[in-house]
C-alpha cells in the first residue's frame, strides 16, 4: 500500500504487552491493502529496498497477536476473524438507572479524547426518551466545537456550541446546570453560557456514554472518566476542575483508560 501516515500509537496494556496502532489514507490507485511485521536494528528502515535485518538478542522475544485492518481513523476494540471479514456491533454504554442525578441542579465532569475528524461525536447524553433530554457533545455539528443541546418536553431550549476541541488530546469538560444558570467548562475556559433555560424531567430515563437516545450519534473517541455532583458548583471550581495542571478530585483518580476499547471507565457520583 502506498499512501500517507496520519497518526500512530503505542499503548501500555500491562504485562509485557503494548497495543500499537497506525492510520493512513491510501493511495486511491491502489487495490489491496496488506500489512507486514518487522523488527528492525535501524531506526528508520527502508522498506523500499526489502525486508529490514534484526540480529535479535538471545533469550528475548516479541509475541504479535490480534492484527487488524478497519476503516476509520482511530482503531476500535479487537475484533476476532479467522478466514474471513467480520463485523460487531459498535462499543456503547448505558446507565440505566438515573436516580442520582437532581434535575433542580447538578454538575457533570467528564475527560475525554477525541480524533481528527468531523464526526459529531456526543460525549453524554442523559435523557428520558426524544423529549427531555440534557447533551454533552464534541465537534457538534460537525463544526469542531464543543456542544449543549437540552429539550424539554420535546422543545429545544439551547442548541449552543463554543470553543475548539482539541484532536487526539485529553480533555476536560464541565457542565454545571440549574434553573436559568447552564454553563460549559473546557479545560479551564468558559465555553458556553446559557443564562435563561429550564430544566428537563429525565426521572426513569437512562445516562447514555459516548451515544445518544437515537442510538445515531456514536462518539469515535476515548472516554476516561465522568463524576457527577447533584449540585451546581460554582463557576471558579468548574475551571479549577477542568484545568490541564489540576490533579483529579481526592475519590476521582483512575488512569486513562479507553472506554469504548472493552476497558473500564470511571464514574464518580458525589453526595
Amino acid at each position: 500500500m502506498h499512501g500517507t501516515i496520519t497518526a500512530s500509537g503505542i499503548v501500555d496494556v500491562g504485562s509485557g504487552w503494548y497495543r500499537v496502532w497506525i492510520s493512513g489514507t491510501p493511495d486511491p490507485t491502489d487495490t489491496s491493502i496488506f500489512c507486514d511485521f518487522f523488527l528492525s536494528d535501524a531506526e528508520d528502515a527502508d522498506l523500499s529496498v526489502g525486508a529490514p535485518s534484526y540480529v535479535g538478542v538471545g533469550g528475548k522475544d516479541a509475541f504479535v497477536w490480534g492484527a487488524q485492518v478497519e476503516l476509520g481513523s482511530s482503531p476500535t476494540s479487537y475484533i476476532k476473524t479467522t478466514t474471513a471479514a467480520v463485523t460487531r456491533a459498535e462499543d456503547v454504554a448505558t446507565i440505566d438507572d438515573v436516580s442520582f442525578h437532581n434535575e433542580p441542579e447538578g454538575t457533570y465532569f467528564t475527560e475525554f479524547q477525541v480524533p481528527n475528524s468531523s464526526d459529531y461525536d456526543v460525549v453524554v447524553e442523559i435523557a428520558n426518551g426524544g423529549t427531555d433530554r440534557i447533551i454533552v457533545a464534541a465537534k457538534h455539528s460537525s463544526s469542531n466545537a464543543y456542544g449543549l443541546i437540552i429539550i424539554d418536553g420535546g422543545v429545544t431550549l439551547t442548541n449552543l456550541s463554543g470553543g475548539t476541541v482539541p484532536n487526539d488530546t485529553k480533555t476536560k469538560v464541565a457542565l454545571g446546570y440549574k434553573l436559568n444558570d447552564v454553563v460549559v467548562y473546557a479545560d479551564g475556559v468558559s465555553v458556553i453560557t446559557d443564562p435563561g433555560v429550564t430544566m428537563p424531567t429525565v426521572a426513569g430515563g437512562k445516562l447514555y456514554l459516548g451515544n445518544n437516545v437515537a442510538g445515531s450519534l456514536d462518539m469515535t473517541g476515548h472516554i476516561a472518566r465522568i463524576t457527577y455532583w447533584p449540585r451546581r458548583l460554582a463557576n471558579s471550581i468548574l475551571g479549577a476542575r477542568t484545568s490541564a495542571f489540576l490533579a483529579p478530585p481526592a475519590n476521582d483518580n483512575g488512569p486513562m483508560l479507553a472506554a469504548n476499547d472493552n476497558e473500564p471507565f470511571l464514574m464518580v457520583v458525589n453526595e
